[in-house]
């Protein structure tokens, strides 16, 4: 977290800090107020949590109070002082293949985005609007790797591409959106692919395998079926994982299971297709993280317990056409076709109790 002792807001004309959690309860209106200040803030010293300030000795935290005419001011955090140091609002550079670039222009453009899109989003999702901004800062000055060095088995695909300038943007927002859509799926697919499969060493709950260790005849096959190279790896995904429980509460498992009970409870069904196409909040994540894969060996059992397995390849075709979706997917791409992705299969482990 970057120094707050003497940070004084040139925009606001004083010295309170601005959290996320500060941002994602403002309405629309209080953000569009609070805007310039906050995007002062943010390109200076970021946007810091409420839990980082609370102990932090650079801040001072200013009790909720009412002024004389009876306006409530609610709590908030200052700096220290508030005066002096670095208020020029600069803050380093990316160092890329395509050469040096100034974070803040990296930073007003995503915002310039966000304030177009705000037209668009519901009133109650647009408080998380602020949330995937200071997400996105913290992550676009800390990707591992800005000094042009890919890693893990991608990196051994071709070891003279590196990752560019738009890569590292690209893959900040594709890192905060988690923040925005409030679900884990692609961003730890995303990791994984790019970071030597980084997401799942961290994940209790993941099992990084090869297929060499599924001893499985038909899922083998299945694998085979969706085009995954025999020498590939992949993740395995447990029911206690938030990537599966994720997945078994999302609207195309509970229509798959409410569409085809009595099939499911007579074992008539061995694989078939799920395709994620929501972009609502979690539905969005699956979306970006998975879209169409297939649901393998689907049971019921006598208890009324719902278990199966989702089985995805994490590959990228080229798309064509306006859709918003088409952007992250034909990045991936490129990356994909540079050597800078390694593909990967994904099995998560469904289980559920049926109301």
């Amino acid at each position: 977290m970057a120094n707050l002792r003497n940070f004084f807001n040139e925009i606001s004309g004083n010295n309170r800090i601005f959290t996320g959690e500060d941002i994602g309860q403002m309405s629309g209106d209080e953000f569009a107020k609070n805007e310039k200040a906050i995007r002062h803030q943010w390109g200076s010293v970021g946007i810091p949590s409420e839990h980082e300030l609370s102990g932090s000795d650079d801040v001072v935290y200013v009790r909720a109070y009412t002024r004389g005419d009876g306006t409530k001011v609610s709590a908030y955090y200052r700096s220290k002082g508030g005066r002096g140091g670095n208020i020029d609002g600069s803050v380093g550079t990316i160092e890329s293949a395509g050469g040096t670039s100034n974070i803040n222009q990296a930073v007003t453009d995503v915002t310039d985005v966000f304030n177009i899109l705000s037209g668009f989003i519901p009133e109650g999702l647009l408080g998380n609007v602020g949330s995937f901004l200071g997400d996105y800062y913290e992550n676009l000055t800390n990707i591992s790797h800005k000094n042009g060095n890919p890693t893990g088995a991608a990196a051994g695909v071709n070891g003279d591409e590196k990752p560019n300038l738009g890569d590292n943007l690209q893959e900040s927002i594709y890192n905060s959106l988690g923040t925005l859509t409030t679900g884990s799926v692609a961003k730890a697919n995303m990791n994984n692919a790019i970071h030597d499969m980084a997401a799942s060493k961290k994940n209790p709950f993941a099992k990084i395998i090869t297929r060499d260790n599924i001893k499985n005849s038909e899922l083998n096959k299945l694998l085979d079926n969706i085009g995954v190279p025999k020498n590939s790896r992949g993740s395995f995904y447990t029911g206690d994982s938030s990537q599966s429980k994720q997945l078994s509460e999302s609207k195309q498992i509970n229509d798959f299971i409410k569409n085809n009970y009595e099939k499911i409870r007579n074992n008539e069904i061995k694989n078939a297709p799920v395709h994620f196409n929501s972009l609502i909040l979690r539905g969005a994540d699956n979306y970006a993280g998975i879209q169409h894969a297939i649901i393998h060996n689907p049971k019921i059992d006598n208890d009324g317990n719902f278990s199966g397995m989702i089985v995805d390849y994490y590959d990228f075709t080229h798309r064509t056409g306006l859709h918003p979706g088409n952007i992250p997917n034909n990045w991936g791409y490129s990356m994909q076709q540079r050597g800078l992705l390694e593909n990967q299969f994904n099995i998560y482990f469904l289980y559920k109790k049926l109301k």
